[in-house]
């Protein structure tokens, strides 16, 4: 593996080497120029082609991460602030009682945006997990019709929630907050274009929730097992786009003598992480920009698809399917299926070396690796009728800025680098696996909203399911579902 980093230094020597020839080269063009003209048609010239850069300059923090364009001077006079927050996960994102090991940065990214906004944060738990999001969103219907303006300035809720409260029409339109920015990287673009509807963007998570990194999912290999049976260099595998469904099942099936060895585990939930990797989504856009089932959702890849990974762990006793992460865990696995939050139990009991690597793509064919947040990722959304929308906008803006210079790389190098991200290797790799996020929309909406499209891929673990069954006996429900929310969310 240790190749990679070779070729990676290799390239930049080069780039760089590339970039010094091209500056020497055009010197020389502007030296020979002058020569023939006598130097002052090039001055004339230059005047003449000189165009003004209007676009705004970025500015980056001393660690090189880019900052936000909230104005300096704003200042909302030392207002509270209430985030109505979901209790069974708001630790995650905000300082409490219990806290985390990223619980310094969780209270300095509070304070910096305090201080720098004028507002004091308090913040209001209310239950709002799969078994009480009716009642969460129950909480915010009755401050919305009791009062004009909202009691609370900014939500924080289990995805599945968000979607009732939009479908509800309890949620602002973010694109129309002053101070929210989606050009910046804490909003990451393909999880904004999937949670958009008909162009309005009613919630958002990116860098301004800790939980986006915790449950992005992801692959676990044991590399001391691995490398006994001669499968090494899996990041250059990855790097150079060969890590597919089929190299994955090959390395889990290859051992067949160890019984004490399962080649495969898959968590519960993955199936859907597994079609996203493929490079499929349960629902897109259509050409208004309204949510729709995915027009190559019955391509004929999807049903190799679903019967290349139902062979798998229907017919092979070396995988085990829907399980948790103690077997991985224990040594006693070569692959793990899971969420980047397992790594801080791995760190904890592994006695082993262990690799992370993105969800396997379809083929070699297909152009990106693509990993999305498990079913528990939080997001944030501003009631409609909030008192101050631009101190609303204002602090979601700040808490993905400094989310993603302050918090998301803690929360990244303490899931993966408490035991085993020593090497300059696993820590690029980590940052790649967290460059591919992607979102499918389906898995926020949920049941609530889209029927169960979301669950459609589940049949992978039913040797008597087909695609083509589920598909066929699916589709009309899930469109009449789907029309539904369009016109809720209009």
């Amino acid at each position: 593996m240790k190749k990679t980093i070779k070729t990676i230094c290799g390239l930049m020597a080069l780039l760089m080497l590339l970039s010094m020839l091209v500056a020497c080269n055009t010197g020389k063009g502007d030296d020979n120029k002058d020569s023939e003209s006598g130097g002052s048609e090039s001055t004339t010239d230059t005047t003449k082609n000189d165009v003004v850069d209007t676009t705004p300059e970025i500015l980056y923090d001393e660690n090189g991460y880019e900052l936000d364009t909230i104005p300096e001077d704003l200042n909302f006079g030392g207002r509270d602030f209430t985030v109505l927050a979901w209790s069974e996960w708001v630790k995650q994102d905000f300082m409490t009682t219990e806290g985390i090991v990223w619980n310094d940065e969780l209270y300095k990214r509070q304070l910096n945006i305090e201080q720098r906004l004028g507002v004091t944060i308090k913040v209001k738990q209310e239950k709002g997990s799969w078994d009480y999001r009716s009642d969460f969103v129950k909480v915010v219907e009755n401050e919305m019709v009791s009062s004009s303006d909202c009691a609370y300035d900014l939500v924080l809720c289990y995805g599945a929630t968000v979607g009732g409260l939009t479908t509800k029409g309890y949620t602002a339109n973010l694109h129309d907050l002053q101070y929210m920015n989606f050009d910046k990287p804490w909003w990451h673009d393909d999880q904004v274009e999937a949670c958009s509807i008909n162009g309005k963007l009613y919630f958002v998570a990116g860098d301004a929730t800790t939980t986006t990194a915790q449950t992005l999912c992801c692959v676990y290999g044991n590399e001391k097992e691995l490398e006994k049976y001669g499968f090494t260099d899996l990041y250059d595998m990855v790097y150079d786009g060969k890590w597919t469904i089929e190299e994955m099942k090959r390395m889990s099936l290859y051992n067949t003598t160890d019984t004490t060895m399962k080649g495969l585990t898959i968590a519960g939930s993955m199936q859907g992480p597994l079609l996203a990797g493929a490079g499929y989504k349960y629902v897109s856009h259509d050409e208004s920009g309204l949510i729709c089932v995915s027009q190559n959702l019955n391509d004929s890849k999807v049903h190799s698809l679903f019967a290349t990974l139902q062979d798998i762990i229907c017919n092979h006793e070396n995988v085990d399917y829907n399980v948790n992460n103690s077997t991985f865990a224990e040594g006693k696995a070569f692959f793990h299926l899971g969420q980047v939050s397992d790594m801080t139990n791995f760190a904890k009991t592994a006695t082993f070396d262990f690799i992370v690597l993105p969800m396997p793509k379809y083929d070699t064919d297909q152009e990106a690796y693509h990993c999305i947040p498990g079913s528990w990722n939080a997001y944030y959304c501003v009631p409609f009728n909030v008192k101050d929308d631009d101190c609303s906008g204002a602090v979601l803006e700040a808490l993905g800025s400094y989310g993603h210079r302050l918090v998301v790389p803690t929360v990244l190098d303490e899931c993966f680098s408490l035991k085993f991200v020593s090497d300059p290797e696993d820590s690029a790799m980590v940052q790649y696996v967290y460059s591919t996020l992607t979102v499918d929309a389906a898995h926020v909406f949920a049941s609530d909203a889209v029927g169960n499209l979301h669950t459609a891929f589940h049949g992978i673990g039913r040797a008597t399911d087909s695609w083509t069954t589920i598909y066929n006996t699916g589709i009309d429900s899930w469109n009449q579902k789907i029309m539904i929310l369009n016109n809720q969310c209009k």
